[in-house]
């Protein structure tokens, strides 16, 4: 079953992420501070989240936000403090990650759509054993609707250009077009895709069950 995300999703939604980013930057943060990262996603009035249940639990989840540069700028900024104190025991492991966590802060809201009307797509994963049944495909069209009933003109995302094709086919046969190409702070050359919601969005084959996990946010370590 697909569905709006709730408070109460919280814990399952950190779970699905653990599970699909083994190795991450975000993921090395520990579920303390992911559980503070995707809370206000939750909280915020602007905030499109989608959950998808299986079995009795949440094994998928997509996680965006409606004006993603003021989210950024005022809500993540805001929030700086209560995500760096969730990971102190990641920080005194390595004190790099506070300059990482820091530089995010300040350089996402930069790259995030100025353009109002815009909903980003920032997270979308499905636990690895639930991977083939067409679920993130169905995660992105509810997240494409929801966005659609809080005004969203366009839907906007940023994904790796290279050693990606398989995300990149999935959304590119979901409608989605590449708007520019930049290097992140680190150099990797990614893509930002949109989506116009005037346009109406193609089928995918029923014949190539695509599922995915990504997220604009994670980095290998």
């Amino acid at each position: 079953m697909i569905r709006k995300a709730e408070i109460h999703d919280l814990s399952q939604i950190v779970d699905v992420h653990l599970a699909s980013f083994e190795g991450f930057f975000l993921s090395s943060l520990g579920p303390d501070f992911l559980k503070q990262f995707y809370k206000d996603f939750l909280l915020d009035e602007n905030g499109c989240c989608i959950v998808c249940d299986e079995d009795g639990r949440t094994v998928g989840f997509a996680v965006g936000v409606m004006n993603p540069a003021q989210y950024f700028r005022h809500t993540f900024r805001k929030r700086l403090i209560p995500l760096a104190l969730s990971t102190i025991k990641s920080i005194l492991r390595d004190p790099a990650i506070i300059v990482k966590l820091i530089n995010r802060a300040i350089t996402y809201p930069e790259k995030s759509a100025k353009k109002e009307n815009v909903a980003l797509l920032s997270s979308i994963a499905v636990l690895p054993e639930y991977h083939n049944r067409r679920l993130g495909e169905m995660l992105v069209k509810e997240f494409i609707r929801e966005a659609g009933n809080k005004g969203a003109m366009e839907v906007t995302l940023t994904t790796d250009k290279y050693n990606n094709d398989k995300v990149i086919r999935f959304y590119r046969k979901m409608g989605f077009e590449i708007e520019r190409e930049f290097n992140s702070y680190e150099g990797r050359e990614m893509y930002d895709f949109t989506l116009e919601l005037n346009k109406s969005q193609p089928e995918i084959s029923k014949n190539e069950p695509f599922n995915i996990s990504y997220t604009a946010e994670e980095q290998k370590n």
